[in-house]
């Protein structure tokens, strides 16, 4: 019989039990099997505890990006449609002032390029640098707006505040020829839509979903 091991035990617990040799056998057996259990939730309370640390490191460590995720962001979305999500995270966290939609709802501009990079570009879209996201949006059809007031924005005739729906048209084209540099294609001036002349995208109708031809929806 282990009576070292039942006197520590009891020793722990802050319970002065008279000497083992003045104890039953069933007794001491019985108080035996009570001090393994305590010691198994002991051990176990244990291992929570030291657990417990690095669950909230990893929670604070990455933060917004497995928000952008499970809260309403699917892995699965593809960049269009993630970007449409986001858009309106971005407002809901307080930096529609960095990168926003439009006033009449057909395209995005990056208003502070430098708090872009610094403070959206990793946390939210989960890229190291601006380029790569405005890559992004070259490489899925987007283009930049070269004149007028919305001069530096971008623009997709499926990319429509309030039509998320249409993302799904949205296909990846790639770097084609006569693209630039990070597949950038050669802007042409003077030839973007007005959209300050088309109905708000919430009235546009929407396409089929066979349909190829990029135009503006309107």
């Amino acid at each position: 019989m282990n009576t070292a091991f039942i006197y520590n035990a009891y020793h722990m617990s802050s319970v002065s039990p008279s000497p083992p040799f003045e104890q039953s056998e069933d007794t001491l057996r019985s108080q035996r099997a009570s001090d393994c259990s305590m010691s198994s939730a002991l051990w176990t309370l244990a291992s929570v505890a030291q657990q417990e640390p690095k669950l909230v490191e990893k929670e604070n460590s990455t933060g917004l990006s497995q928000r952008c995720h499970s809260g309403g962001i699917p892995e699965k979305d593809v960049f269009p449609q993630k970007l449409h999500r986001v858009l309106d995270l971005i407002r809901d966290d307080g930096h529609g002032s960095v990168i926003s939609w439009l006033p009449h709802g057909r395209a995005i501009k990056i208003h502070q390029p430098k708090a872009f990079a610094k403070d959206i570009v990793r946390p939210y879209f989960s890229v190291t640098k601006a380029p790569s996201f405005t890559r992004q949006l070259y490489i899925y059809g987007f283009k930049r707006v070269t004149s007028g007031v919305d001069r530096g924005a971008y623009y997709h005739p499926y990319f429509l505040r309030a039509k998320p729906e249409l993302c799904k048209l949205i296909k990846r084209e790639g770097a084609k020829q006569g693209a630039g540099r990070r597949g950038r294609k050669k802007e042409v001036p003077n030839s973007d839509p007005n959209f300050y002349n088309m109905p708000p995208p919430e009235l546009a109708a929407v396409p089929k979903q066979h349909s190829c031809r990029i135009q503006p929806v309107c």
